[in-house]
């Protein structure tokens, strides 16, 4: 059969030299070291190539510790290679698979550092924080911003509450500004919220940074915003339940007003915030508002409202 006469030849020959393209792609010399591998693949590797690096970085970087005794020549060599993984988060579109890599990576470099020296310990938490932000900057798959943000809390139990000072918080409040994307703002939210979890920040430093901006997050014109704020309410109410006149004053208005937004979602995520926090309440303030606002819910609930 002449595969040229009905143009299935020209094409099996196109799909041919197209694989040999792909293999190609694949192929790297076996003369390079682990190191040079590493980054060439990050440069120019497909993306199942790179996210297998950055998912492996620790083993990397655990074999260069282990054969090389000048620890500080180790530590230029994997600023240049981090560089170049982190190269790889920055910007909007990243295939899932390398965002994928670099979560798990992110997760291994964090538990291989707990079994280093203090101050090797201390230049890769430096790393893993780049990544973890990194993997934040942009808009990304709930399944990716899930994973980071468990590695981030991991992280901040591990870090001085200084060092989350002047690094994570001007991140989370520069994500909450109001040019940034709705997506971004919801990221600052969460990171927000975490924070006032470890309880790293007193009160007064709080409420001078980000309580004011926060409750403005609560009347974002994104629903994404609002619902996110909701879920962090709780938290921040616990952070700053030696003023309970801050609860009963600024947070209370904002949930009893997002319990009746006009999107579902975000009266969900109300309700959701409201019985998680009910314990911080004045009891006035449950009696009154709370347990009236409950009632008439299950009552509409009922009624397939």
């Amino acid at each position: 059969m002449d595969w040229d006469d009905d143009g299935k030849g020209k094409g099996e020959a196109k799909n041919a030299r197209n694989t040999d393209v792909d293999l190609e792609k694949y192929i790297i010399d076996e003369n390079l070291n682990n190191h040079d591998r590493a980054r060439l693949l990050l440069k120019q590797g497909v993306p199942v190539q790179r996210a297998a690096v950055l998912r492996g970085l620790h083993r990397l970087i655990a074999e260069e510790m282990s054969t090389t005794a000048d620890h500080s020549e180790v530590t230029i060599r994997l600023g240049v290679l981090f560089e170049a993984a982190k190269a790889q988060l920055a910007k909007a579109k990243v295939d899932f698979e390398i965002l994928q890599g670099a979560a798990s990576g992110s997760t291994n470099l964090l538990e291989f550092s707990r079994g280093l020296e203090d101050d090797d310990a201390k230049i890769m938490l430096v790393h893993v924080q780049n990544f973890i932000l990194s993997l934040l900057s942009f808009e990304r798959a709930e399944s990716i911003v899930v994973s980071a943000m468990g590695t981030l809390e991991e992280l901040i139990s591990v870090k001085n509450a200084e060092d989350v000072r002047t690094t994570i918080l001007p991140f989370a409040m520069a994500r909450i500004s109001m040019h940034m994307s709705a997506d971004s703002r919801a990221i600052g939210c969460r990171v927000l919220g975490l924070l006032c979890r470890k309880r790293l920040l007193a009160v007064a430093e709080l409420e001078s940074t980000f309580f004011a901006p926060c409750m403005q997050l609560c009347q974002d014109t994104s629903d994404k915003v609002r619902a996110t704020m909701c879920l962090q309410l709780d938290p921040i109410a616990r952070s700053v339940s030696e003023r309970p006149e801050l609860i009963e004053n600024s947070i209370l208005p904002e949930l009893l007003e997002l319990l009746e937004d006009e999107q579902v979602s975000v009266r969900q995520a109300a309700l959701e915030g409201a019985v998680e926090m009910i314990d911080t309440m004045p009891l006035h303030v449950v009696e009154t508002k709370m347990l009236p606002f409950f009632r008439s819910a299950c009552s509409n609930f009922g009624k397939g409202v």
